[in-house]
């Protein structure tokens, strides 16, 4: 029992330091327009909240699209979550999904 305590008191220390580093890629900043959402080449996609660096409304149906795609058992499909993050697992869901991917898929290819 101990053990266990002390992993999870150690995980729970670890995990802040983790929980503000920007993603790995960093790919071009392009203007990403699907049937909902138009997000300009300025928005900052890779830090903070992505309510924040496009608006929360938009930043939505960016989970909503995202939670549709994943597969991950704890997706990053979360308003607070950088939009990157999000975008990153879309791409990814769609890529599995090859041809019966969703519609909105075709507006991720090439970000």
């Amino acid at each position: 029992m101990t053990m266990k305590l002390t992993m999870i008191a150690l995980l729970c220390a670890v995990a802040p330091a983790f929980a503000g580093e920007a993603p790995m890629s960093k790919a071009p900043a392009r203007t990403i327009q699907t049937a909902f959402i138009d997000i300009p080449d300025d928005a900052d996609l890779d830090n903070g909240p992505c309510s924040q660096a496009i608006g929360r409304a938009k930043a939505k149906k960016l989970v909503e699209e995202c939670l549709d795609i994943s597969s991950a058992t704890r997706p990053p499909c979360n308003v607070a979550n950088a939009c990157r993050l999000m975008i990153d697992e879309i791409k990814r869901g769609c890529a599995a999904s090859g041809s019966d991917a969703p519609d909105y898929c075709a507006d991720f290819e090439g970000d």
